[in-house]
């Protein structure tokens, strides 16, 4: 291998190249935090504004980042865009990407999606599209597949790859490829440039990483530094001791040395720095050796990719439906009562601490705030139809479309997030920059 350096590129299938390490620009803007508990992914969530997104993709491109990776659900394509913008930095010198989410995955929603995604960005094309996860079911993944490559054609984007996908999507990818091919057409069947997946030393998915490399497919790693859960890893010790670097840096130049292509993120100028700070050292054969573990399965955070959980998710849902219940209800009520605090000016400090929002002196009128409940109502009732659906057929179904169609990750906790991002965005008076209530020691991921 050769030296790594700041300027070190892969060049992808499409012909293009990318950076070899990326700022991730995930959730700077609306923070999404989940724990290491698909079954059962409680979501904890810190409103940030859209100036602190942008000001920490300018403090990347001064520690000398020339790649962002946002995403649509993260609503950073607008302040991300902006900064690149304004950076003085040449548009082809930077490498921007972005996701389609679940909810648009079918032909006219990606379609849809990119026009979005370039409005909100500001940029006249993507460097990279990305199916942010397997969700959709079979035709609405290929579906999807086919709308980026037509905007591969169109000029829209320059490269597309996929996210989150297990060795059966990928499978299912190369194939539907293959027969847009033999059937021509608008954008044919496309290339997959770059696959996106946590990957760390504790998640090294052997099977998927030999997949994408017998294709010569870019592997992006989201999480290279297991969202700060293992910093003080006995096995990182005495590399850190070894070389005089942090966890973080020994981390991502492990990952540097795997071929993939990191995406650490934080919010915090001298770790954005650090981060950075990875190519004065190599480490030996043996170095790497000792971060190996190969039957090693611990996510940080989601993984559609697992059968496993996308079972233990559909019994969750279904199981879970009254727990679910509840919490809406009470999210609805304090929802309110935090409004009742604001009009009787409390403002000073006033957090509410359930479980999807954490924020201070957000002020919005009692008609938002019973849209808020409308919403969070109506998504309920649709979420516990969809998990009764998917256990009704879960006896019939082929295995891997388990989980495709319903996803708790999203829709209930989404709708209200966006619904507080753009009260946030018109009326925040101040801030709660706090990671999480119960996550202090957390250094970005």
């Amino acid at each position: 291998m050769s030296a790594i350096t700041v300027n070190s590129k892969q060049r992808m299938n499409s012909g293009f190249e990318i950076p070899v390490l990326g700022y991730g620009a995930c959730l700077s803007s609306v923070r999404n935090q989940i724990p290491n508990r698909v079954a059962c992914p409680q979501l904890i969530t810190t409103l940030r504004p859209a100036d602190i997104c942008e000001d920490v993709v300018r403090q990347a491109f001064k520690a000398g980042y020339r790649h962002v990776d946002c995403a649509a659900a993260y609503l950073n394509e607008a302040p991300s865009g902006k900064a690149i913008r304004e950076s003085g930095i040449p548009r082809e010198d930077i490498f921007f990407t972005s996701k389609v989410f679940k909810r648009d995955l079918s032909y006219e929603g990606v379609k849809s999606q990119v026009d979005k995604s370039l409005k909100e960005s500001g940029l006249t094309y993507l460097d990279l599209m990305l199916i942010h996860a397997p969700f959709g079911g079979s035709q609405g993944r290929k579906g999807a597949w086919k709308a980026l490559a037509e905007s591969v054609e169109e000029g829209k984007v320059r490269s597309i790859g996929v996210s989150n996908y297990g060795v059966h999507h990928l499978d299912e990818l190369e194939q539907h490829i293959k027969e847009l091919e033999e059937e021509g057409g608008k954008g044919k069947g496309g290339v997959i440039s770059v696959g996106q997946w946590e990957l760390h030393p504790w998640l090294p998915r052997a099977d998927i990483v030999e997949w994408c490399k017998k294709r010569n497919i870019v592997i992006e790693a989201y999480s290279p530094l297991v969202r700060g859960q293992r910093l003080d890893d006995k096995d990182l010790s005495p590399l850190m001791k070894k070389y005089e670097k942090s966890a973080a840096q020994i981390l991502l130049r492990w990952s540097l040395q795997q071929g993939f292509v990191p995406l650490p993120k934080s919010i915090t100028s001298s770790r954005i720095q650090d981060n950075a700070a990875i190519y004065d050292i190599k480490l030996t054969e043996e170095d790497m050796k000792s971060l190996t573990f190969d039957n090693a399965y611990s996510p940080s955070a989601w993984d559609p990719t697992s059968l496993q959980s996308q079972r233990e998710l559909a019994s969750h849902l279904y199981l879970g439906s009254a727990v679910t219940a509840l919490t809406v209800m009470a999210t609805v009520f304090n929802i309110f009562e935090f409004d009742r605090m604001l009009r009787s000016k409390k403002r000073s400090v006033v957090k509410h601490m359930g479980p999807f929002v954490t924020t201070t002196g957000l002020q919005c009128t009692k008609e938002e705030l019973a849209k808020a409940a409308s919403d969070l109502q109506w998504t309920y009732a649709q979420q516990a139809n969809h998990s009764s659906q998917a256990l009704d057929k879960s006896t019939d179904a082929p295995a891997k479309d388990l989980g495709n169609e319903f996803v708790w990750e999203c829709e209930l906790e989404w709708r209200f997030i966006n619904l507080v991002n753009y009260i946030g965005e018109r009326d925040m008076q101040k801030y709660d920059m706090s990671v999480s209530p119960n996550s202090a020691s957390y250094q970005g991921d």
